[in-house]
């Protein structure tokens, strides 16, 4: 277990194996929601390909369930792979919505990642509504 924070909280488990053999839905939620974690924490299994260069990352999101990707994710991946000497500081996190890009040039340094963007919707909020929400601390 690696706790990394990019600004939020990430768990990753380095698998072994096949981290498509997980039941993400139900060990995911359970991580989640661990008393300790007061705030909730995002949950990934990863398996690195043995020269470091790329890993398969699978994430259940705090508060939104199994996710087809994770910037934030893949970066704390990196970050993790690095610190635990099997991940190198350029790498490609495999997740299932597609390939992200994650560079981490010195631990003095930013992570920077590069990936596509897929326009998914449109919408229009009332700002008055969020900030109804942030008053009350939702």
């Amino acid at each position: 277990m690696n706790l990394i924070s990019m600004g939020n909280p990430h768990v990753i488990f380095v698998c072994k194996g096949d981290p498509w053999k997980i039941d993400l839905e139900r060990i995911g939620r359970r991580i989640e929601s661990d008393k300790r974690f007061p705030e909730r924490i995002n949950v990934h299994f990863a398996q690195f390909k043995e020269d470091g260069s790329e890993a398969t990352l699978r994430t259940f999101e705090r508060g939104s369930g199994i996710t087809l990707a994770s910037g934030t994710g893949s970066s704390a991946l990196c970050v993790a792979g690095v610190l635990l000497q099997i991940g190198q500081r350029k790498l490609i996190s495999n997740c299932p919505g597609g390939a992200l890009q994650i560079e981490w040039p010195s631990d003095e340094s930013s992570v920077i990642m590069t990936g596509p963007v897929t326009h998914v919707y449109d919408a229009t909020v009332e700002i008055s509504k969020i900030e109804k929400c942030y008053k009350k601390k939702v």
